[in-house]
């Protein structure tokens, strides 16, 4: 029977220091690892380019969210203004020094209207002074 050295049968089954640099084990070894970095790097490319189109995509719903908000700064402005326009003519109606609705409908706009009633006065003085709602 052969005696055989245990280090040189472990020298045998590691490839990485008993094959030379041109067997093919090896050579597949190293064909692998390329293919695997190079799957690896086209995943990051991809992920890269899926981060930047999500940042663009966030930075526009971020513009979008800012005009929203804007408008609705100029709405509420508006609002606050109509509401107090709204509660200094209900002031002046119920103090009787309010002007008849026509003349002051011409005054402000420079337009003549169709006289009113008494019933629908509070509608026409509400229109007046909230026009954004209305």
């Amino acid at each position: 029977m052969e005696n055989i050295n245990p280090k040189e049968a472990l020298k045998r089954k590691n490839y990485s220091t008993a094959l030379s640099d041109d067997s093919p084990r090896k050579l597949r070894w190293r064909v692998k690892v390329l293919a695997d970095n190079y799957q690896t790097t086209k995943q990051i490319d991809q992920t890269i380019s899926d981060v930047k189109t999500s940042r663009k995509n966030v930075e526009k719903s971020l513009e979008a969210t800012r005009e929203v908000l804007d408008k609705y700064e100029g709405f509420k402005k508006n609002f606050n203004k109509a509401i107090t326009k709204l509660s200094q003519r209900i002031e002046l109606e119920e103090n009787n020094k309010l002007k008849p609705v026509d003349t002051e409908v011409q005054e402000e706009f420079g337009e003549s209207t169709a006289s009113v009633s008494d019933d629908s006065s509070n509608m026409v003085s509400f229109k007046q002074s909230c026009p954004v709602l209305c």
